[in-house]
């Protein structure tokens, strides 16, 4: 028998967004010095994206640090539903499984 999903409450969604747009924000106010960009220049920021707002992180780190970028994509896509996702990634992480991936990075040691 499937357990009924939790209703998520405006005040949670409210405070979500918010939390959201101070990361944001404070990643885009990240530093950049030509130090850091030369310390960095063989960094590889993977990701894993659940919603575009990930994405959008990634490329903000990306260009404060000069990385390169590179987003994991799983062969079999995950459910759209949060709470179904969030319950098969405890599946998979407590019997060890490692989904298969769209693709790998070629080289890591260029």
């Amino acid at each position: 028998m499937q357990q009924p999903k939790p209703e998520r409450s405006e005040a949670h969604t409210i405070d979500h967004d918010s939390t959201r747009r101070a990361a944001k924000t404070a990643l885009a106010a990240l530093p950049v010095s030509g130090d850091m960009r030369r310390q960095c220049a063989k960094t590889l920021l993977a990701y894993f994206p659940r919603s575009g707002n990930t994405r959008v992180v990634a490329g903000l780190i990306r260009r404060a640090r000069r990385t390169d970028l590179f987003e994991i994509v799983p062969a079999a896509a995950y459910p759209e539903d949060y709470l179904e996702t969030v319950e098969q990634a405890r599946k998979e992480r407590k019997t060890g499984y490692a989904p298969a991936l769209q693709s790998r990075v070629a080289d890591i040691a260029d």
